[in-house]
């Protein structure tokens, strides 16, 4: 079973630990949304990670950085070398053009041993530590072996470290790139004459190299039909593969990773299958499939990249680092996967073993640590409330109306699946789904859907029932006569406006054109740059926004550049579709669909009345809540529950939620979706939370934090009170307190967080009157459905007061124990 090490304390061994049953993940300090970028056991010792170019090791309790402080030439370093049976390494480049610097990593200290040649400073080093203990470096031209004088060097043509072949014997080391071999070792270093492959030209094919049994060399042309070939290093002949080039003469060989054993394993694809999969190649130069391994998403490169994203374990497991998502373990003829449920939710690029067993693999921005010692790894209690749904790789999750949410899951096929919160509908649909190229949603609850190529037409999904069309002005022009007038959530388009039933904007993303719809005629105007978006105009009817920068309108046939904002350029408005010039009409008709921004020099500061905003904007000094937006905020979506999504560029972070007149940012480190992109956050209507990530693994993913049976209690509260009213309040299940954000609100105003006292409230009513009090919660951005409401009579006792002016009816208040 796979056991995930628990931390321990300094005691002994100050890097050993005890086991656990459940997984271990530690994090690297300084190193928010990066990952790390390399790994070492040093021998006996503790792991060394290396991240954000800078290193740290295990020490016992928390990763740290070298105790021996900053290194020479500053402490960026470019890779660590070597492994707990050969001693452990780090480089980093030196002062000088082709310098670098070697240092010996011991006892939580990196220690300089010696300068190198550096052959091209953005690359990793040609640099290897042998089985044996020795150190290699190498450049185009030479090879050189670390001894107690020096380097020794040796002349030979020599590639890039991703394109030179290391065969690792123990005594001796050997180098190949182009037909060209050399050996490495304590008697010297020594160029070889290899058998002559017309196929090993680095230049025109990629060659991957493995160790063959005890001395042979195993090289294959990446991609290439029964492409391989053999030799023995010791002696330079060629070893005949007649049984396996007569096993593969269908097969495409990709990769290739060696066992202690000598076989080889090979990632092939064979013709008429539709994975990749391994086959063994013994030492006897048989051939045989790996059946288990049919079912794993494999990178066809994978080892040639990562090397170290397979470790041969121990106790003879072979343990895989998966691209996307997760490890795969192959043990007993036999595969298993884990993934974000047991902590790996991202892919997993190295993977090492110290002295004691324990394994150690980075994902994301930590470390996990574990065993192999039974069949299955347990799964994290944190995501115990978490469900995935596979999705095809053209769906979305669209909000159709508010809360039903809608998707076409991998499970289901044929069909559209609508989920209101308890129950999932399924609507039979007469098209492709894996060829789906755009999608909106229109504001009748009708998802437009448009194939990606134009023969198979496009669709208008119903609530009922599903038409085609021929083309999408037929399909607008469809949907704004059965009464649609507003569309969002688009994807593949760049807006759709209707300035009135004959009158039909829209366009798609990545073009440099927007098409008119006036009744049965298209036409169409271009630009020179790309169009980012479309907008509704109260002012202008229709803005289209080019990839400069730029705003046009129409005008008598026409487009016209037209100011970014009319009246004030600094004040813009955020909505579905990104940042457009700013109207105040647009914000009292449609909040929350587009909420005011300030532009001030390099902040943005959103606001939640078009008042408060242009109040600002002449620099009219207010209280009025605002919040400061990241400049990668791209669009804004509406809570049907209140307030709204903030939705990012790629790569930038996760959605934010506005409500309450503040942003609360979100921590999705506890998450299926840790490390990943994610395009959309939606709450369904009993408050469970939706969030669906970028495609990875081949598929797309919809993952739901189960919150529906969230529930909040009260403790009992009297009919009547006075001015104030304090109570506390609780959260069951209790393991989702620690995660809620305590709101409160007294009809009909909006939410306000509660205070820094946790579900401990203080009310304060302005006047005597009949109050509604609700109560709610902010969990990871969703909105708690079950939110208790009381209704209760306060009575407010008015303070003394002393008439100061009767003609302005001015007074003095005089009770000092009151206070507004």
């Amino acid at each position: 079973m796979l056991i995930l090490v628990a931390c321990a304390g300094l005691s002994g061994e100050s890097w050993a630990s005890t086991a656990s049953k459940e997984p271990a993940f530690f994090p690297i300090p300084g190193t928010p949304q990066s990952s790390v970028s390399d790994m070492v056991v040093e021998p006996g010792g503790p792991v060394w990670v290396m991240a954000n170019n800078k290193i740290f090791y295990w020490s016992g309790s928390e990763f740290s950085e070298p105790v021996t402080g900053p290194m020479p030439s500053g402490t960026y370093f470019s890779g660590l070398y070597g492994g707990e049976d050969r001693g452990a390494y780090a480089t980093q480049k030196g002062d000088g053009e082709h310098e670098g610097l070697l240092y010996r990593l011991s006892d939580g200290g990196a220690h300089l041993v010696t300068s190198f040649y550096y052959e091209v400073s953005h690359e990793k080093p040609g640099l290897y530590v042998s089985r044996s203990g020795m150190v290699f470096n190498w450049g185009h031209r030479f090879l050189a072996h670390l001894t107690p004088n020096g380097w020794e060097r040796g002349e030979v043509r020599l590639g890039l470290p991703r394109d030179t072949c290391v065969f690792d014997l123990g005594e001796h080391v050997y180098f190949y790139y182009d037909n060209n071999l050399c050996r490495g070792g304590n008697d010297g270093i020594k160029v070889m004459e290899p058998p002559q492959w017309h196929k090993a030209r680095p230049g025109q094919n990629r060659i991957v190299g493995v160790r063959w049994g005890e001395t042979r060399a195993l090289l294959l042309n990446y991609g290439e039909q029964a492409e391989i070939f053999a030799f023995d290093l010791e002696t330079c002949n060629e070893v005949p593969l007649d049984d396996a080039l007569t096993a593969l003469r269908t097969t495409r060989v990709f990769d290739a990773f060696s066992l202690p054993d000598g076989s080889v394993w090979l990632m092939v694809f064979a013709q008429g299958e539709r994975t990749y999969t391994f086959i063994k190649l013994g030492t006897d130069g048989k051939v045989e499939p790996v059946l288990s391994t049919e079912e794993v998403p494999w990178d066809n490169s994978r080892f040639w990249q990562f090397p170290e994203s397979v470790l041969v374990t121990s106790n003879g497991a072979i343990v895989f680092g998966l691209p996307q998502d997760g490890i795969a373990i192959w043990q007993n003829d036999k595969v298993r996967r884990y993934g974000w449920r047991e902590g790996f939710a991202t892919g997993v690029l190295h993977l090492h073993e110290d002295h004691r067993g324990n394994l150690w693999a980075p994902v994301g921005d930590q470390v996990a640590r574990f065993r192999l010692d039974g069949e299955s790894i347990p799964a994290l209690p944190v995501f115990e409330d978490w469900t995935e749904h596979l999705l095809v790789s053209g769906s979305r999750i669209w909000e159709l109306e508010p809360g039903l949410l809608a998707m076409f899951r991998a499970e289901t096929p044929k069909q559209l699946s609508r989920w209101d919160g308890s129950n999932w509908s399924l609507q039979t649909v007469p098209f492709d789904r894996s060829k789906i190229g755009r999608s909106m949603v229109d504001d009748c609850g009708h998802l437009l859907i448009a194939m990606s190529a134009f023969p198979d037409g496009v669709f208008d999904v119903g609530p009922q029932d599903v038409k085609r069309f021929e083309s999408t002005p037929a399909l607008l022009a469809a949907a704004v006569r059965r009464g649609a007038k507003k569309f969002q959530q688009y994807d593949g388009y760049q807006g759709v406006v209707v300035e009135s039933p004959d009158r039909i904007w829209y366009g798609y993303q990545n073009s440099n054109t927007v098409l008119l719809i006036e009744g049965n005629r298209t036409d169409e105007f271009s630009f020179t740059e790309d169009v980012s978006y479309i907008y509704p105009s109260d002012a202008y009817g229709m803005l289209v926004l080019t990839e400069d920068g730029r705003y046009y309108r129409y005008d008598r046939g026409q487009m016209v550049e037209v100011p970014q904002s009319p009246g004030n350029e600094k004040l813009k408005l955020l909505g579905y579709n990104g940042f457009q010039p700013y109207e105040p009409t647009l914000v009292a008709d449609a909040q929350p669909y587009h909420y005011p921004v300030l532009w001030d020099g390099s902040e943005r500061r959103l606001y939640f009345s078009a008042q408060d905003a242009e109040a600002a904007a002449e620099g009219i000094c207010s209280n009025a809540p605002f919040v400061v937006l990241s400049r990668y905020v791209e669009r804004l979506y509406p809570s049907a529950r209140g307030g709204a999504w903030l939705e990012y560029f790629h790569g930038a972070g996760g959605p934010a939620r506005i409500i309450a007149n503040r942003r609360f940012d979100l921590d999705y480190s506890k998450t299926p979706v840790a490390g990943r992109f994610i395009r959309r956050a939606r709450e369904d209507r009993v408050g469970n939370l939706w969030v669906q990530s970028a495609p990875y693994a081949g598929t797309a993913h919809a993952f739901v934090y189960e919150l529906g049976k969230v529930r909040l209690t009260h403790e009992p509260l009297p009919p009547v009170c006075g001015r104030t009213l304090s109570f506390g309040a609780e959260v069951l299940p209790e393991r989702y307190e620690s995660q809620a954000h305590p709101l409160v609100r007294v009809s009909p105003s909006d939410w306000v967080p509660a205070g820094s006292d946790g579900f401990q409230f203080t009310v304060r009513f302005p006047e005597s009157g009949t109050y509604t009090v609700e109560v709610g919660a902010l969990i990871m951005g969703a909105l708690l459905q079950s939110t208790p409401a009381f209704t209760l009579r306060a009575t407010v006792a008015l303070p003394n007061t002393i008439r100061t002016d009767a003609s302005e009816g001015s007074i003095l208040v005089d009770d000092p124990f009151w206070e507004p």
